[in-house]
């Protein structure tokens, strides 16, 4: 009768057995099958992420190839007109502002020349614009037009390539004062240009000056930066 009861309590306990394993095993495997779809779900959302931010930097970067274009006609059109034509105060314009906004935009790895320019009023105004950006190409007409954000006065004379500066930032040449241009070389200093501004191309690490002068019987500049 013992050996009887005994073998019931072992059968039984043995179905109890099953039956817990049973019901933990469908409780992990529900447990695994929530988990696989919730991985499924988020592998869709990374494809998906991956698939906006591609589309995203497709127009990120048809939109820096837009401006940069832009930046290169606006900068060929100003390169060869007089100041005084329309043409030239809007492209001015827009060309200073463009190049402001392509600053902001561009990635941290884009590669720009960077120099100095110095600004001389010859009424004790003196502007330093250090470390101004510029894109490769540029001469020292193009980036003086884009920092002083279209405001120079000039002729355009073909027959030279280049153009005669009367005016920046608002000050003009007169009768006993003309701007000159200055280049600066560590081993001499500060030299005159022989060219003009836009024979001038910009580097990195060039250091330029313009100087509203009064000039003796020569012609020659009676100041320096």
């Amino acid at each position: 009768m013992t050996s009887k009861s005994t073998l019931y309590g072992s059968a039984a306990l043995a179905v109890a057995l099953l039956v817990i394993e049973g019901t933990v095993g469908v409780y992990y495997y529900t447990q695994y099958t929530g988990e696989r779809v919730a991985g499924q779900m988020l592998v869709q959302e990374l494809k998906d992420t991956d698939t906006r931010y591609t589309l995203l930097a497709s127009a990120y970067n048809g939109l820096l190839s837009n401006y940069s274009r832009s930046i290169s006609l606006l900068s060929r059109s100003i390169a060869v007109v007089n100041t005084s034509q329309p043409v030239y105060r809007e492209a001015s314009r827009e060309l200073s502002a463009l190049w402001r906004e392509y600053l902001v935009l561009k990635p941290a790895s884009t590669q720009l020349q960077q120099d100095s320019v110095l600004v001389d009023f010859g009424n004790g105004t003196r502007s330093w614009y250090n470390n101004t950006q510029l894109q490769p190409g540029w001469n020292l007409y193009i980036e003086t037009v884009v920092l002083m954000k279209g405001n120079v006065v000039a002729q355009w004379f073909p027959q030279y390539g280049s153009h005669l500066v009367s005016g920046i930032g608002g000050a003009g040449s007169t009768s006993t004062k003309y701007w000159f241009i200055w280049t600066y070389d560590k081993t001499q200093g500060w030299q005159q240009a022989q060219v003009g501004a836009d024979q001038l191309q910009t580097q990195d690490g060039s250091v330029f000056a313009w100087t509203l002068c009064a000039v003796d019987q020569n012609f020659q500049p009676n100041c320096k930066p």
